[in-house]
């Protein structure tokens, strides 16, 4: 095998999904912001990483919101570890916390 065909089978090709998966999870803001300008990512994608943004990092967390991450999926089992900050952005997006305040309690 040549040097060129060992370095293509290193390289990987990865779905917007999964590129978006690992920018998250480094809280890459600039690199999750290019792919949702970029590529066809969608409210649904936002939704799925909105909890891995979310305990640190706001900012990350309001993006996604932004992008239409359902604030209702979010759990509050999460958002009570985090901060009253955390529960606050949810709440300005929709998260009904009469509904799911109880389980804080718990």
């Amino acid at each position: 095998m040549s040097q060129t065909d060992s370095s293509d089978a290193e390289e990987e090709t990865l779905t917007p999904q999964q590129e978006l998966a690992r920018a998250t999870w480094a809280h890459n803001k600039s690199r999750v912001r290019e792919l949702f300008e970029t590529t066809p990512l969608g409210a649904d994608d936002a939704t799925k990483y909105l909890s891995w943004a979310s305990l640190t990092d706001l900012a990350m967390m309001r993006f996604l919101l932004d992008r239409g991450a359902d604030a209702d999926s979010f759990s509050i089992r999460l958002a009570h570890r985090g901060s009253l900050d955390i529960v606050k952005l949810l709440t300005e997006f929709g998260f009904d916390v009469k509904s799911k305040g109880h389980i804080i309690l718990q």
